[in-house]
This record gives C-alpha cells, sequence and structure tokens, in this order.
C-alpha cells in the first residue's frame, strides 16, 4: 500500500513539472521543448479561446500568439491532478500570462487568466 501511494506522488510531481516545463517553453519561445510536454494526440482547451486537438495544432497556436509578443510570464497555481488508473492522468491547473506587445501591439500589456 505504502508503495503505491509513493508512487502516485512520483506521478503527480512528474506531472505537475511536466506543467511548469509548458510555462518555462512559452516564455522561452521554446516551442521545439513543447514535443516533450504534449503527445501527438494532446487536447488543450483555452477557454475563450478554444479547443485544439494534437500537438502541432496547439504548438501552432502558442507560435502564432506568442510572435506578437515581447516579453511574456506564464504563472500557474491551483493545480488539480487526477491519476485516472495507471498510465492515464487528468491534469488541470490556472494560468495567469503576462504578455508585453511587440510591433502594432507595442507599449501595450496583455494578462490572460
Amino acid at each position: 500500500m505504502a508503495e503505491l501511494i509513493l508512487q502516485a506522488l512520483i506521478d503527480k510531481d512528474e506531472i505537475h513539472r511536466l506543467l511548469t516545463r509548458y510555462a518555462e517553453a512559452l516564455d522561452a519561445r521554446d516551442y521545439a521543448a513543447l514535443d516533450e510536454v504534449f503527445t501527438e494526440n494532446a487536447t488543450s482547451n483555452y477557454e475563450g479561446i478554444g479547443k485544439f486537438d494534437g500537438r502541432e495544432a496547439i504548438k501552432g497556436l502558442m507560435h502564432r500568439a506568442l510572435e506578437q509578443c515581447g516579453a511574456t510570464q506564464h504563472l500557474l497555481g491551483t493545480v488539480r491532478i487526477e491519476l485516472l488508473d495507471d498510465s492515464h492522468a487528468q491534469a488541470r491547473c490556472y494560468l495567469s500570462a503576462i504578455h508585453v506587445g511587440k510591433g502594432q501591439y507595442d507599449g501595450k500589456l496583455h494578462t490572460v487568466w
């Protein structure tokens, strides 16, 4: 029983680290790093923007959105991770993202939460 609890904690920590890598990749504009974050058949739901199916669709959205920005800061909080079985989990977290505009958006600050 203790081994199962320990494994669940390890699994949840790995998923939490994955969420952190996502935020770091966006701020660094390291779109290739998103290959380590999303599986090919990943689904991501960005409230107010839409649902995106597949890693390439998610990466495309991030690239299009962030190319309009200068500096960004993606902050994650209230992380909830549910282990569904031995090989599946579902995670949800809040995001507060601060974007400094560039080009036609120069001097503008856009916050998403």
